[in-house]
């Protein structure tokens, strides 16, 4: 049986010997020292920690269901979320079974998992998910991250989708990026960079099965469609949260105005405030702000003369072969 030893040098300099619980695919001795901790609180802490097997131990475990021979894909570092309290372990336990669930996305879209475990320890008792070390979470929020980064965090989301499942809570610290790494010494040994197949997704404590009704593809600077049009909340969520579309509302008076009441100036102008609209001058002054407002919106997203204002899109005029535009390639 294996079992997985944790050398911690942070708060305590103290080591912890875990049993497995599930999904353990790494055989014999297991131990993993160099530890840095990524992020803390107040039960739980997620360090990062180079891996080493003892291979004569593995030898002697023998062949085994629950035993996976990694060969040259066995990770030099990965990550351990380390959790206290019987319910943040049910919460773990249920994120490992989740891994498993969409374990045909492993290494591509998700990390790979090495199991969970579990023992006494200095700190109380534990319970600890490994996973394959993958990079770490972006800084910036979405919105800010670059355009190409977040059409390629939508094709792993879509492929999550497309096998069944919702990931339930995407946001930038459960998106990790290969290129972004605080630990420099450790990349020239063997870590991860832009080309090693990310970005990945994680936390996937939320994650729950999901047929996806999306009828729309997702093409960048193109008009964003109506949420019940398009189909699929979390994909038009967060594909709003990234700006990837151009908006389907222009400000005005401190309102979303929707773009198919701000076709003209004189329409636009229709949502100003009542007491405006009800002199000559009111309504001059209300007109010169639409015309302000349609411009400003104008330069900052070019609309196109046979965009569909009501955000609709049977037509695929928005598939952006002809403008230049990144297209996340969807079938729906």
């Amino acid at each position: 049986m294996s079992t997985l030893n944790i050398h911690l040098q942070i708060p305590h300099n103290c080591w912890y010997h875990l049993s497995p619980i599930s999904g353990c695919k790494l055989g014999g001795r297991i131990t993993v020292d160099n530890t840095v901790t990524l992020k803390r609180g107040d039960y739980s802490r997620v360090v990062r920690g180079r891996l080493r097997i003892d291979a004569s131990s593995e030898e002697e475990a023998g062949p085994s269901t629950s035993t996976c021979k990694l060969g040259d894909r066995r990770p030099k570092f990965v990550v351990l979320k380390i959790v206290r309290t019987v319910f943040y372990g049910r919460s773990l336990k249920r994120e490992a079974e989740n891994y498993e669930l969409a374990k045909d996305l492993q290494g591509t879209v998700i990390p790979r998992s090495y199991g969970l475990y579990h023992g006494a320890t200095p700190d109380g008792f534990v319970t600890v998910l490994m996973l394959e070390y993958v990079g770490n979470p972006r800084c910036e929020q979405l919105m800010s991250s670059p355009v190409d980064f977040n059409l390629l965090t939508l094709e792993k989301l879509i492929k999550l989708h497309d096998a069944g499942f919702i990931h339930g809570c995407v946001k930038e610290e459960h998106v990790i990026s290969p290129g972004v790494s605080s630990f420099s010494k450790y990349d020239r040994d063997g870590g991860y960079h832009e080309d090693d197949g990310g970005p990945f997704l994680i936390s996937l404590s939320s994650l729950r099965p999901h047929r996806c009704t999306r009828t729309l593809p997702i093409v960048e600077s193109t008009l964003r469609p109506a949420s019940q049009v398009f189909g699929c909340d979390e994909l038009w969520i967060v594909a709003s949260q990234m700006g990837i579309w151009n908006p389907g509302e222009i400000a005005y008076f401190s309102e979303a105005v929707p773009l198919s009441y701000a076709r003209t100036p004189e329409q636009l102008a229709r949502a100003a405030p009542l007491r405006m609209q009800s002199t000559a001058a009111g309504w001059a002054e209300a007109l010169r702000q639409a015309r302000t407002a349609i411009n400003a919106f104008k330069a900052r997203f070019p609309i196109e003369e046979d965009y569909d204002y009501d955000g609709y899109n049977f037509e695929g005029r928005f598939e952006g072969s002809e403008s230049g535009s990144n297209e996340v390639v969807v079938s729906a």
